[in-house]
């Protein structure tokens, strides 16, 4: 008897080293993994919410046991050690019911319910008990799981069901580890075949989780049981927890957009992220905003801004920036947090002040002129022109004034306009490179006479040959003397055509237009 107290104090005590142990763990590493229920099956205070049910009420009798105990009251020859307190459940024989019958007096089948556990708001929950087998028993595999021994496969199964759930899911499953009539010891099935294959248990408690899926409001966990087995064996389990991952949204603190207010400048945005579970910053958002005044009259979010930086552009000026994130760790979104508004915007000071821009007619060509107030380290300009599929070609380059303060005029012609409608683009080039759109304009170019244009001429392969339209019906390619290469009709309505000279030698070769009463001949040479 003085043993078996000695026994007993000694696992109070370590009882209380091990529960200090897991309090200084949890603060040094900041886990974030809570325990939020259990039942170590000891007389008060547990389970810490709720209660449980048996199936059929506690008992013991001489040769079989389902109840709660400390071991005192139950004989065997191979005594269950490591649960967690004073208490454990214990099962043995579970057929002989409360009334301590004969064998099949009760199912040997059983099991404990716990209804209700609130998992509201919580994720990655996960299962841990002890478990224990006596090792010096055998215990009935699948080779007993069949009507003509009464189904009688040992096991110990944990299940759960959220929110009232039809269907119970498997969490944990623990078979014997030999699936014949020899029978084995009891052991974690880890690939669902009703066969352990983890560790053997024995009568020392070891602990075994699993993973609950799936999120809800209540929980119900239960653990079936089944130990019938033929030479004298008890089952054990204690110290029932459900764990959960704390997940906190994060945060965002010193939120500020930094650099140049001004036109063509970048602006960044920063901020300090922080979260309670030092989750890794995974998944946050951005937002640029633009008001106009510091105050924030007329805010609206500037379109596909969505990153830590920003340019500012002409729409810019003269208002007032600020920057906004929306801290994630991958989960949860934090709370947004906005910049102080950063203005005004000043416009950029361009190199060169443009005063005017103009296209016109002269002739068969476009005359481009344009003025300027004023030029800053001005290397050159450059004439861009494009039809009407809106692609802009350079088509020359005009040197600049560099430094200037006084008014410059320009002039540039195009000697070989498209017909139709031409889109001009004047840019200027700084003497470090950098290149600056600073107009557009238009002018609609046609032939007024029969004036026909070859263009390249000479040429390495095709020219195009454009003319007034309704002018020719006929072209004919010509060599040096006079032969006809080729005839080609000419559509009503048209004033272009297009030759391929890549087939024939290089040479000099005349181009024949005929129609209404007109015919001319035009030199074409290929290289």
């Amino acid at each position: 008897m003085k043993a078996q107290t000695y026994f007993l104090r000694e696992k109070r005590n370590m009882k209380k080293l091990y529960l200090f142990i897991l309090l200084v763990t949890a603060i040094s590493v900041n886990a974030v993994a809570q325990t939020f229920w259990s039942d170590n099956f000891e007389d008060t205070g547990s389970p810490s919410v709720g209660s449980r049910t048996t199936s059929i009420a506690e008992f013991k009798c001489i040769s079989g046991f389902f109840k709660r105990t400390d071991g005192s009251d139950i004989t065997w020859p191979d005594p269950f050690t490591g649960y967690n307190s004073s208490k454990y459940f214990g099962a043995m024989d579970i057929d002989r019911g409360p009334s301590c019958g004969s064998n099949n007096t009760v199912s040997a089948a059983q099991s404990i319910t716990w209804s209700g556990i609130n998992i509201a708001g919580k994720s990655g929950i996960t299962f841990k008990g002890l478990f224990g087998a006596n090792g010096a028993a055998t215990f009935q595999g699948i080779f007993f799981n069949d009507a003509a021994n009464n189904f009688a496969l040992d096991y110990m199964i944990i299940e759960y069901r959220i929110d009232g759930s039809a269907t119970w899911q498997q969490s944990i499953a623990i078979y014997p580890n030999d699936a014949t009539a020899n029978g084995g010891k009891m052991a974690q099935d880890t690939n669902g075949d009703m066969v352990g294959d983890g560790p053997a248990l024995g009568s020392a408690l070891t602990e075994i989780s699993g993973n609950i899926t799936g999120t809800g409001t209540t929980l119900d966990l239960r653990i079936r049981i089944f130990v019938n087995n033929q030479s004298p064996g008890a089952m054990a389990f204690d110290h029932f927890r459900l764990s959960s991952v704390t997940n906190t949204a994060p945060s965002a603190s010193n939120v500020v957009n930094t650099g140049t207010t001004k036109e063509g400048q970048t602006l960044t945005g920063t901020y300090t992220y922080a979260d309670p579970e030092n989750n890794v910053e995974n998944g946050s958002t951005f937002k640029w905003y633009r008001s106009d005044n510091a105050a924030g009259l007329n805010k609206t979010a500037i379109a596909a801004a969505t990153s830590t930086s920003y340019v500012l552009t002409a729409v810019d000026v003269n208002k007032y920036i600020s920057f906004e994130v929306t801290p994630r760790d991958g989960t949860l979104n934090g709370t947004a947090v906005e910049s102080p508004l950063r203005g005004p915007v000043i416009p950029i000071t361009l190199p060169v002040g443009l005063t005017s821009f103009n296209a016109s007619i002269k002739d068969n060509e476009v005359a481009l002129s344009w003025t300027t107030a004023s030029e800053t380290d001005n290397k050159e300009f450059i004439v861009y022109r494009s039809g009407a599929d809106g692609i802009f070609t350079a088509i020359g380059t005009l040197g600049g004034s560099g430094n200037s303060s006084v008014t410059k005029s320009y002039r540039y012609m195009d000697k070989r306009p498209i017909l139709g409608d031409n889109y001009y683009k004047l840019a200027q080039v700084d003497m470090n490179g950098t290149e600056r759109t600073l107009q557009t304009t238009s002018v609609s170019f046609a032939m007024a006479t029969t004036a026909v244009t070859i263009y390249p001429n000479p040429t390495l392969a095709s020219a195009n040959v454009t003319f007034k339209a309704e002018t020719y019906s006929t072209a004919k390619l010509l060599d040096n003397n006079g032969k006809i290469l080729r005839t080609m009709p000419i559509a009503a309505g048209t004033n272009q055509l297009s030759l391929d000279l890549s087939a024939y030698v290089r040479g000099v070769y005349y181009l024949l237009l005929s129609g209404k009463g007109t015919e001319t001949a035009h030199k074409l040479v290929k290289k």
